[in-house]
C-alpha cells in the first residue's frame, strides 16, 4: 500500500470511529434533541449563517460518506432552520458530496476490495453505465429502498467520471430529500416518522410516487431491445 492510500485509510478510520462517537453519544441526532435546541440552532444560524450553512454540509456529507444514520433528521433539522428552498439545495448538496467522497474512496483506495467483494455486481453496474451513462445514476437516486452507501462504492469502480456521478446525484437526490425539508418546517411538532402528515406533504408524496413510476417507465423503456439507444444514454 503506498503512503497516500495509507494515511488517507488512517484518516477515514479516524474519522470513521469520531462520526460514530458522536452520533451514538448524547444522542444529538435525536428529534427531542433537536426540538429542545432548535432555537439555539436558529440564533447560531443567525448570527454566522454562512459558516453555520458550511458547517452543516461538512457534517452532513461526512455521514453520507460513511453511509451512517442521520441525514433523516439533518434533513428535517434543514427545514428547519434554512427554509425549504434553501434547506433543500444545501442538504442536496451536502448528499452529492458526501456520495462523491464514497465514490472517490472507492476508486482510488477501494477499488480492488470493492471489485474483489461485489464482481457480478461491479460487472453488471460498469455495463450499464457504458450504455445508459448518468442516466443511470439519475435513475437510482430516483428508486426508494437502495442501499445508497453500496451503490456508491460501486459507481467508484465503473468507468463514469466524479463530475458526472456528482451531477446525476445531485439532480437524482433532490426530490426526496425536499420532500423531508419541506417537512421540517414543522419540526417543532413531529414526534414520530408518522407525524410527516399534511396536504402540502401528501401532495408532494403524490408528485414523488408519480416521478417514480416515470422512474420505472424510463428504466423498463430503455431496457427493452427495440428501443433505439446508443453509448451514454442518448436517443438517436
Amino acid at each position: 500500500m503506498t503512503n497516500f492510500r495509507l494515511k488517507a485509510t488512517i484518516t477515514l478510520t479516524l474519522a470513521t470511529i469520531a462520526v460514530v462517537l458522536l452520533a451514538v453519544s448524547g444522542d444529538y441526532l435525536s428529534l427531542d434533541f433537536i426540538q429542545q435546541n432548535i432555537e439555539a440552532l436558529k440564533q447560531e444560524y443567525n448570527s454566522a449563517p454562512i459558516a453555520f450553512a458550511v458547517a452543516f454540509i461538512g457534517f452532513y456529507l461526512l455521514f453520507v460518506a460513511l453511509y451512517l444514520p442521520g441525514p433523516f433528521v439533518l434533513n428535517l433539522l434543514a427545514g428547519a432552520i434554512f427554509g425549504p428552498l434553501v434547506g433543500t439545495v444545501l442538504a442536496s448538496l451536502a448528499a452529492a458530496l458526501g456520495s462523491v467522497v464514497a465514490f472517490a474512496v472507492s476508486r482510488y483506495i477501494l477499488y480492488d476490495a470493492v471489485r474483489g467483494r461485489f464482481p457480478g455486481q461491479a460487472i453488471s453496474m460498469d455495463k450499464t453505465i457504458e450504455e445508459k451513462g448518468s442516466f443511470y445514476v439519475l435513475l437510482l437516486r430516483l428508486m426508494p429502498g437502495l442501499p445508497v452507501g453500496l451503490t456508491n462504492l460501486l459507481m467508484g469502480v465503473t468507468s463514469i467520471s466524479a463530475m458526472t456521478f456528482f451531477t446525476a446525484t445531485l439532480i437524482g437526490v433532490v426530490p426526496w430529500i425536499g420532500f423531508y425539508v419541506v417537512a421540517g418546517g414543522e419540526l417543532a411538532s413531529i414526534r414520530t416518522p408518522g407525524d410527516i402528515v399534511s396536504l402540502e406533504m401528501c401532495l408532494i408524496a403524490l408528485a414523488l410516487i408519480l416521478l417514480l413510476a416515470l422512474g420505472h417507465w424510463l428504466s423498463k423503456r430503455l431496457s427493452d431491445p427495440r428501443t433505439p439507444i446508443r453509448r451514454r444514454g442518448h436517443f438517436v
